[in-house]
């Protein structure tokens, strides 16, 4: 085959004839001007072209390949000479039309993944192909579509083809063609997604994206922008949806690219596409629903806060778990894959994807309930990756590999903190030494293009993961901590995404010179370290703060909720050690933001103070005064709801609790104010089984919350609200604390420490 030269001689006689009608053609719109000598003659060569074409589409598959080559260059030569005559362009539509024919007889996979030197060398070729003048002015002006369609299309697929089969890639092949795939845009644009050629530069473009160096520019081009606009299209058809969410999700995949989408405000968009699709789901198989709805999903997860992510995705119905089912199902299939590969995704890309749903316990809980076709449990299957991957990143530096190992950690941290799966982690001898081994990871992330932020570094998750598993204590001396003091100290527990709100609160705190603040950075400025870092090795310390502080003033805020670590802290302060906590609110965030989930649990109840809704010397004023008040207490005691005030049973007025009837219950319910879905989930017989029930609470607190959620969303298709579930629970405990004074007067209320 040759690039440079404009057609190959072949002795083969079929093929001489076949290319001789080209050469005819040629030769009489260089020899003559006169338009009407030249159509009749162009008209009979063209109903040569049929019988030829049948006499060499079975040749070899490379002959093929380079006749068409040749053939591509023969013809955007032919239409150099007929643009002088736009009259005759009609009548070479036949001509061009075969173009796509060779396509259709060549096995490209074939080709392509037997000669890489080769594929390699064709791709430069085509490139430059796509680069001329002529295709460069189609994609702006979408002119004489019948001949430029056919040419545009061949182009595109042959390299489609060979990007798939290039493993290495260089930045620098992109650098002569970013002209040309930013006018893809234009094309599409004006196109409206309704024809062939846009079909296959979306498909293009989709192989693009997958590779991380390319996705910055494409960025830079606008195709978060534009691909927002196209999947706004109304009538898609499944191939072009398809094609636009994977763009959308290597786009979400970037840290600047998720930053540009929910600038451009791509939720919204999403919401409105979902309803579209979802509407029309009988047009589409049940395979291309599911595949539309785990991309969906991905780039949901991608984008959203995963609390959020099963309200925003309701209108699913069956296919919301089910859509979890095949995500999770994408990790076993590309964990049997040689290339741990399945339906164009890396294992390490679902799994990333899974690190931010596990935000969210009950996704936890529900992939961890999946069943395998092993008997193993998906713990064990996750611990069996982690080994394989452990190994693997041993003797390589393959960067996808090495985000897999990175996505494992922090996933088996997330399930960590659920105490049901802690002695299967734990009683997992081979998972523990590897664990213990990645404490002393020196792999490096960190400029990978598709490093997430929410991900915790090798080392980070795996000490996080010892901590919860072993229940270890760590004691190491600070200046900090151990100096005497006389005032309260306020350890503060923040995201370090709010670390600019953390360092003004702090700075007036000393100012105010009221009580003692621990805060990491001030600790690490105290003995000597520059600065602390998402993956600085500051657990020690942190934790001797938590167990030496009067109080936690913990700074809520999604990217609090996000993140492992805070909520390793936030555990260890009010779970084991049952600190009293403050929360507040940074100006930074949303006024109508409000924790959820775990981070919902901890704080519900509690006395907050908004950054955001008041002028911010008086929010510090009061956090002060809020402080001195709380560190006169040595124990926290649940407090009641401020929104939702409890009416106490007044046992002077009504009858003996010893004797009440269901009327009574059902009473007593009304009048603490719990609301009425939580109430038709008992059945209550007794003022006794009411206060076994608080006992048994009391002792497994945890379980029942889960049992509660679980009934809460079988019953009613929703999450149960927080504050509800603490009305409930704050009821029960008062109850059960006055059937103890009425059985030991002589005694003190117990005060009952939550969680």
């Amino acid at each position: 085959m040759s690039l440079n030269n404009k057609l190959v001689p072949v002795s083969d006689i079929s093929i001489d004839e076949f290319l001789n009608i080209f050469y005819e053609l040629e030769q009489i719109l260089l020899d003559n001007s006169d338009c009407d000598l030249i159509i009749p003659y162009i008209d009979r060569l063209s109903t040569k072209i049929y019988l030829a074409y049948e006499n060499i589409k079975d040749k070899q598959l490379s002959i093929l390949l380079d006749l068409l080559t040749d053939l591509l260059i023969k013809i955007m030569d032919i239409l150099e000479i007929v643009d002088r005559s736009p009259i005759i362009i009609p009548h070479l539509i036949s001509f061009v039309q075969y173009l796509p024919k060779f396509i259709k007889n060549i096995n490209l996979n074939e080709v392509f993944s037997s000669n890489s030197i080769f594929t390699d060398e064709l791709l430069n070729f085509y490139l430059k192909l796509l680069n001329c003048t002529r295709i460069k002015n189609y994609l702006e002006s979408i002119e004489q579509r019948e001949i430029h369609d056919p040419l545009l299309n061949t182009i595109l697929i042959i390299i489609f083809s060979c990007f798939i089969y290039i493993k290495q890639l260089s930045i620098n092949i992109l650098d002569s063609s970013k002209l040309t795939i930013k006018l893809f845009i234009s094309f599409i644009d004006h196109d409206h997604l309704q024809s062939e050629t846009s079909t296959n530069l979306l498909r293009l473009l989709k192989v693009l994206h997958k590779r991380p160096d390319f996705t910055t520019i494409f960025i830079q081009m606008g195709y978060p922008q534009a691909c927002l606009r196209w999947i706004s299209e109304s009538n898609l058809s499944y191939d072009n949806q398809y094609y636009i969410l994977n763009i959308l999700y290597n786009i979400s995949r970037h840290n600047n690219g998720t930053q540009i989408l929910n600038e451009q405000n791509a939720l919204e968009i999403l919401h409105l596409y979902k309803h579209q699709i979802f509407l029309k789901s009988s047009t589409l198989s049940r395979e291309q629903y599911s595949d539309i709805a785990v991309l969906f999903c991905m780039i949901y997860a991608l984008l959203l806060e995963p609390d959020e992510l099963k309200k925003s995705l309701k209108t699913l119905n069956e296919f919301l778990y089910n859509t979890f089912d095949r995500l999770f199902q994408t990790v076993v299939n590309a964990a049997n894959n040689e290339k741990f590969k399945f339906n164009c995704f890396h294992i390490s890309e679902p799994l990333t994807v899974l690190t931010r749903l596990f935000v969210n316990d009950e996704i936890v809980d529900y992939i961890l309930k999946q069943n395998l076709e092993t008997k193993s449990t998906v713990v064990e299957f996750f611990c069996q990756l982690l080994f394989k991957f452990y190994n693997l990143t041993r003797d390589s530096n393959n960067k996808s590999d090495q985000l897999t190992l990175l996505s494992l950690c922090n996933l088996l941290w997330s399930i960590s903190f659920q105490d049901k799966y802690k002695d299967e982690l734990k009683n997992n001898s081979v998972f523990m030494t590897i664990i213990k081994l990645l404490t002393n990871d020196n792999i490096d992330l960190t400029t990978h293009e598709y490093m997430p932020r929410h991900l915790s570094s090798i080392r980070k998750a795996t000490e996080g993961l010892l901590w919860n598993l072993e229940d270890k204590p760590l004691h190491i001396a600070t200046p900090l901590i151990t100096k005497h003091r006389s005032r309260p100290l306020a350890m503060i527990s923040y995201s370090h995404a709010n670390i600019l709100f953390c360092k003004e609160l702090v700075e007036k705190i000393r100012s105010m010179e009221q009580f003692d603040i621990w805060v990491d950075y001030l600790n690490h400025e105290l003995t000597n370290h520059t600065s602390v870092t998402h993956s600085d090795d500051i657990w020690e310390e942190i934790a001797e703060a938590i167990e030496i502080a009067s109080v936690i003033i913990l700074i809520v805020s999604k990217d609090y909720y996000d993140s492992k670590s805070c909520r390793q802290e936030l555990s260890y302060a009010c779970d084991v050690l049952k600190k009293r906590i403050i929360p507040i609110y940074p100006n930074t965030v949303q006024k109508e933001y409000k924790a959820t989930g775990w981070l919902g649990i901890r704080t519900a109840g509690l006395k907050y103070i908004h950054f955001g809704r008041k002028e911010f010397n008086t929010a510090v004023e009061e956090l002060t005064n809020t402080v001195g008040d709380t560190t006169n207490t040595s124990k926290y005691v649940m407090p009641l709801q401020q929104s939702q005030p409890i009416i106490p049973y007044n046992r002077k007025q009504d009858r003996s609790l010893k004797h009440w009837t269901l009327d009574d219950i059902s009473h007593w319910f009304d009048v603490n104010h719990i609301h009425i879905d939580i109430k038709d989930l008992y059945t209550f017989q007794t003022k006794t089984s009411l206060i076994l029930y608080a006992e048994h609470l009391k002792l497994y607190y945890t379980q029942e919350y889960e049992l509660l959620l679980s009934r809460y969303q079988e019953k009613y298709g929703k999450q149960l609200e927080t504050d509800k579930f603490i009305t409930f629970v704050d009821a029960l405990y008062r109850l059960y604390d006055e059937d103890a004074d009425d059985v030991k007067p002589s005694e003190s209320k117990t005060e009952m420490t939550w969680f």
